[in-house]
């Protein structure tokens, strides 16, 4: 890894030992697991749609009880909104449009959409490239189950 660059990935979040496993070697690369040039190498979920600031695909590692999962991916290495710059209001309306655009596909207007801003190990996240969650619970599930999506963490 680099010296004085803050590691790509928060390993203390990871949810499943699979993801452990993967995020442990993205540690040793010193790479971000969500740029264009690593992506291939650590994701092993289809890729939707690569529209000009996000990828669309699902997410690797899907929380419980979702009927789907979906993460949208800036396309450069951002991980605040202000890294956009002045591009954030045309950033912001493609992630509109592409969540419209799946929720149309999965047939519902029904879900949430969740992102994390800025350093994972504060924010309760995995990697720190700025990327949005896009899921619906499963309408199959017993009937009082949540999905919850860590939105901060104080260590």
């Amino acid at each position: 890894m680099t010296m004085g660059r803050p590691p790509r990935v928060e390993l203390s979040n990871a949810r499943l030992a699979e993801q452990h496993e993967v995020m442990e070697g993205i540690l040793d690369d010193g790479v971000c697991p969500f740029c264009v040039e690593s992506l291939a190498k650590y994701h092993k979920r289809p890729i939707y749609e690569r529209g000009k600031f996000w990828t669309v695909t699902e997410n690797q590692w899907p929380y419980a009880d979702t009927n789907f999962h979906l993460l949208m991916i800036a396309r450069e290495h951002v991980e605040t909104l202000s890294d956009f710059g002045g591009r954030i209001g045309p950033a912001f309306a493609e992630l509109g449009k592409l969540s419209a655009k799946y929720l149309g596909l999965y047939g519902t207007n029904t879900a949430g959409l969740g992102m994390r801003i800025g350093n994972p190990a504060e924010t309760g996240g995995t990697v720190r490239h700025l990327h949005a969650h896009l899921l619906q619970v499963d309408p199959n599930a017993a009937p009082g189950t949540k999905v919850k999506m860590k939105l901060g963490e104080v260590k």
